[in-house]
């Protein structure tokens, strides 16, 4: 059996967390033992990572460059009898990457969850630990191209699997309170933080409800920028029709109930894929979506959904009411989101490739 070590910063509700739970979920467990290596202990972590994992390790850094960790995840790594290190965003690749080499096993380095890094040491020390990684995994072409590793022979795109924990006739249809308030509802799945484009989102839900007031718009997540956003739609005078759910554990629960997704990047975000928008649509609902990065690569304008340029909230608005005036139009976007998912991020097809290459690198 194959050991695998997986390191990553924390373990939060976000997109790179995701990933690495749709990863162990569905590894053959005859055949790797999964073990889970991070910085910090949250309040609220995914409970879920626990369940698929052999062991969860916490290590503390008593400051950013704590190099003590390297010896520590050495150690780690030599007692446990770990034959491949697999690590995730950037302090988990850059602990994890110096520990695997010196402990020479195998490592497989998937820090490539954006498109851009907007911090230059980053970028300079990220190539350096690309050049003593094994593979490299990124979420999107996109990312390779940013980076300058598309044809690379050990780069290669691991898209993000989309499942359902249940199936969709097994989901829970809460009564909701939320549903009976409104005739129509929107929803953005995204951390509260400087990543996503909240701000987008309100100026639509603003022009939007000029012309439909009985419509609720969703914000499901949580971040540093809570109060921010809480003073903006107030500013707005649309503080009644905004509601913030927080982190929610069971998402799809939320998605099923509502007509629309929306996410908004920023230009300089970019991220490389979007977890709420696979999501969006293996649930079948229609997308709005900032054209930015790797979300071209999944969002397919005016056949799943449509793009906008980042901080277009007219055309978005357009968009949506559009979208809430034509039910055939919103199954017809709907259901061919939930064939893409379907085809192209398909999670037996995607787990199929990272276990080749994890036997690859062990023999």
């Amino acid at each position: 059996m194959t050991k695998i070590l997986f390191i990553i910063n924390d373990l939060m509700l976000a997109g790179a967390q995701r990933q690495l739970l749709q990863i162990l979920k569905n590894l053959d467990k005859t055949k790797y033992e999964s073990y889970v290596l991070c910085f910090s202990k949250l309040d609220v972590e995914m409970q879920e990572i626990k369940t698929y994992s052999k062991e969860i390790f916490y290590l503390s850094r008593r400051f950013r460059w704590d190099l003590s960790l390297i010896l520590k995840i050495r150690r780690l790594i030599k007692q446990n009898k770990i034959e491949i290190v697999h690590t995730h965003l950037f302090m988990g690749t850059f602990y994890g990457v110096v520990s695997a080499k010196i402990a020479d096993v195998s490592v497989v380095n998937q820090y490539i969850h954006n498109v851009k890094e907007d911090k230059l040491y980053r970028l300079l020390l990220m190539k350096i630990l690309f050049h003593f990684s094994d593979r490299i995994f990124a979420s999107s072409v996109c990312g390779l191209n940013y980076f300058n590793l598309s044809g690379t022979k050990k780069a290669t795109v691991i898209n993000n699997m989309v499942t359902l924990s249940e199936s969709e006739t097994e989901i829970t249809l809460k009564k909701n309170i939320i549903k009976s308030q409104s005739r129509f509802i929107v929803g953005m799945v995204a951390n509260l933080s400087k990543w996503k484009d909240y701000p987008t989102y309100f100026k639509m839900a603003e022009l939007v409800l000029k012309s439909y007031p009985d419509t609720n718009f969703l914000c499901v997540g949580d971040g540093e920028f809570k109060e921010r956003y809480y003073k903006i739609v107030q500013d707005l005078k649309i503080s009644s029709h905004i509601i913030f759910m927080g982190q929610i554990s069971n998402i799809y629960d939320i998605i099923n109930q509502i007509d629309v997704g929306i996410l908004f990047s920023y230009e300089k975000h970019s991220e490389a894929q979007s977890f709420a928008i696979g999501e969006y649509m293996m649930m079948g609902k229609p997308v709005i979506a900032s054209k930015v990065g790797g979300i071209v690569e999944i969002v397919e304008h005016e056949k799943t959904g449509y793009l906008v340029q980042p901080g277009d909230y007219k055309s978005a608005a357009a968009y949506l009411i559009e979208l809430m005036k034509n039910t055939e139009l919103r199954k017809k976007l709907g259901d061919a989101g939930k064939e893409t998912i379907y085809e192209k991020f398909n999670s037996e097809k995607i787990i199929r490739k990272i276990e080749n290459i994890y036997d690859e690198l062990v023999n």
